[in-house]
């Protein structure tokens, strides 16, 4: 007989089991583009990983076990590489050098930004991940390891113990460290965030598995760390539990939900609910729906939730539960809430009564002291604004998704028509065989065009929106440009996913705050710059338009335009030849000139697309947006028609 027999040896859907992690990889990557597969280091990468400047690589892995679990959770937003088992059985663990190999591939050019290890708590992984470690710190890369294991509050026992099976905090913290790396954190921010969730044991996790044997009755079987090596568990014959019971038993004999020092009364707790083997999604809800109840009458709040089938098991039935207590840090939820493209994380359940994360009350509550400290005369402003607020209609405070897709389909195609012009400014700094800035702008706004054509925006929320668009500008970072647009609407988004959970909750005075923050950032980058020029005379001309002349918010976004197309469209003659002063200039080059001048082209685009919809608006409704403040309907007809004698309602112009 050969060696291999496969009805002796398989009873799986797979050729070889000498091949299953090879074949189950590189079917992976074939599904998802984003992701490479090194076959001489088992590891899995993002494909964009020499693009990322300055952000903090999080790297993660062990043994494969019953499925490629660590790749799963790779992407932006979460893991930027996973390592696994060097020769290819599902059982075997990363060696120390393939760690390292994996850990210099993933700096590479950028080896200050740093790199992150998270990883279980057992021996068998702490040993190799801590000597690569030391290994990647002495060619000069900053290196920082977490262990995660399980909770240590049980009184199964006293000890801490972990495996590569045993259910735990770690994809959260896989969440939470890679939204912070997106954002910009660095090495010791993240780690020091990490660690402090895992030191103060704000994670809590056990698992719940159904036993069946033969000749023996269905037991519920409550264990931590991993069921098929540890025996710190407890078992309860199936017939005397029910879902009410297993739920009593995890929050008040395992968790200990009711202690007030660990879960002080309103706590807001995430919840992770990874179900395998033969436990289904309909389980699962129902679990989740009992366990939300009995946790409310301690008088915690539970979201977000996350529910899944994260691993696969072909040997046990159940499911691991893990919940990390939000309170121990102000900024946890917004990170479990941002996006990522990791493709097994889910979307986020949020209970109806959701509220304001502690990161934008932090927020909210230093601008209300802030405004709350103005003067009298400072107060009458914002009681004007309230009353603008109130007389606006929900579309002119800015609040439907279908506003902001016209806005951006408009100014794309704004773009794309004016890139000839955006390029003859770009001459003098750019090759004749490269691509100018117009040319490349042009070349993302196509892009965002797809996008809106294939109805990829439809189910997403408008944060969402925000971020996809600034993935347009991050596919080429090495356009400074690019970057630039990147950080614009990367900031945009988020003030607005941290103000607000829908649109509807937005007004004109976020949408002002966003802008600003987008101004601050992109300054950093192009301070003194004809660039910032624009974007400060835009934001004054709104504030004189909104506030002062009393223009609603559309009439007041044409001003700002106006003003903005103003400042660069003069240094484009009829005749395409840039004037010799301009030659000369210091501001010369797409950075300036003709980046300068695209910004005023997408601002009219966006314009025309609000103003568009707004007229149509106002005939399906058959009435007019009144003016913010204006006094009767004559007034507010002259306002609103303000608009159609704007110098910049001739075409040309741009």
């Amino acid at each position: 007989m050969s060696a291999y027999d496969p009805l002796q040896t398989n009873r799986r859907l797979w050729n070889d089991p000498d091949n299953i992690l090879n074949d189950s990889l590189a079917a992976t990557v074939m599904m998802h583009h984003d992701l490479v597969y090194h076959d001489d280091w088992k590891a899995v990468v993002r494909r964009d990983c020499d693009k990322l400047k300055k952000k903090v690589r999080i790297i993660s892995g062990g043994a494969v076990i019953d499925g490629p679990m660590y790749t799963g959770f790779i992407g932006r937003g979460m893991l930027t590489a996973a390592v696994l088992g060097l020769d290819g059985s599902t059982t075997s663990i990363p060696t120390t050098d393939t760690i390292v190999k994996v850990v210099e591939h993933c700096v590479k050019n950028d080896k200050e930004a740093g790199v992150l290890l998270l990883i279980h708590d057992c021996a068998e992984y702490f040993l190799n991940f801590l000597q690569a470690k030391k290994k990647a710190e002495e060619i000069g890369i900053p290196v920082q390891i977490i262990l995660v294991r399980d909770e240590i509050n049980s009184k199964l026992s006293p000890k801490v113990i972990s495996s590569p099976r045993s259910p735990s905090g770690l994809l959260l913290l896989y969440k939470v460290a890679g939204a912070m790396s997106e954002e910009g954190k660095s090495l010791d921010e993240i780690y020091k965030t990490c660690y402090e969730v895992v030191k103060k044991g704000s994670t809590f996790s056990i698992g719940v598995y159904i036993v069946e044997a033969v000749d023996e009755p269905v037991q519920i079987e409550m264990a931590r760390g991993d069921r098929m090596t540890d025996h710190d568990m407890k078992r309860f014959p199936h017939c005397d539990f029910s879902t009410k019971k297993i739920v009593e038993n995890i929050i008040n004999e395992s968790i200990h939900v009711s202690d007030c020092k660990k879960f002080p009364e309103g706590s807001k707790l995430a919840v992770l609910l990874d179900y395998f083997g033969k436990f289904t999604e309909l389980e699962s809800n129902v679990f989740i729906k009992e366990l939300t109840h009995q946790l409310s009458q301690y008088k915690h709040k539970v979201e977000p939730i996350f529910t899944g089938a994260f691993h696969t098991s072909l040997q046990s039935n159940g499911f691991h539960l893990s919940i990390l207590n939000l309170s121990s840090h102000k900024d946890l939820e917004y990170y479990l809430n941002a996006p990522t493209l990791a493709y097994y994380w889910p979307k986020t359940t949020k209970l109806k009564d959701n509220v304001k994360t502690k990161r934008k009350q932090s927020k909210s509550s230093s601008k209300t002291d802030s405004s709350s400290s103005n003067s009298s005369s400072s107060s009458s402003d914002d009681d004007e604004i309230s009353e603008k607020e109130r007389s606006e209609s929900p579309n002119d405070g800015f609040t439907g998704k279908n506003i902001f897709l016209k806005a951006v389909e408009y100014a794309c195609e704004a773009v794309i028509a004016c890139a000839k012009k955006i390029d003859m400014l770009d001459k003098p700094s750019t090759p004749e065989d490269s691509k100018r800035c117009g040319t490349r702008l042009a070349t993302a706004a196509e892009s965002i065009k797809t996008l809106i054509r294939e109805k990829e925006f439809l189910e997403m929320s408008l944060p969402d929106m925000l971020f996809r668009i600034s993935l347009v500008f991050e596919q080429d970072e090495q356009d400074p440009q690019a970057r630039l647009y990147m950080k614009f609407f990367s900031s945009i988004y988020k003030v607005i996913d941290d103000r607000s959970d829908s649109q509807e909750d937005l007004d004109v005075k976020d949408w002002m705050y966003a802008f600003d923050k987008a101004i601050d950032s992109v300054n950093k980058v192009a301070k003194d710059t004809r660039l910032e020029d624009v974007f400060l005379v835009a934001r004054e001309a709104f504030d004189d338009a909104y506030f002062d002349a009393g223009l609603n918010s559309i009439d007041a976004i044409g001003e700002a335009v106006l003003i903005a197309q103003k400042q660069t469209s003069h240094v484009v003659p009829n005749s395409g030849k840039i004037p010799e002063k301009y030659m000369n200039d210091k501001y010369c080059g797409f950075d300036e000139l003709a980046g300068a001048h695209a910004v005023g082209v997408w601002m009219r685009g966006a314009y025309e697309g609000m103003k568009l919809l707004y007229r149509f608006h106002e005939r399906s409704s058959n009435k007019r947006p009144a003016s913010d403040n204006s006094e009767d309907d004559d007034d507010a007809g002259a306002q609103v028609s303000k608009s159609a004698k704007y110098p910049h309602d001739d075409s040309s112009s741009s």
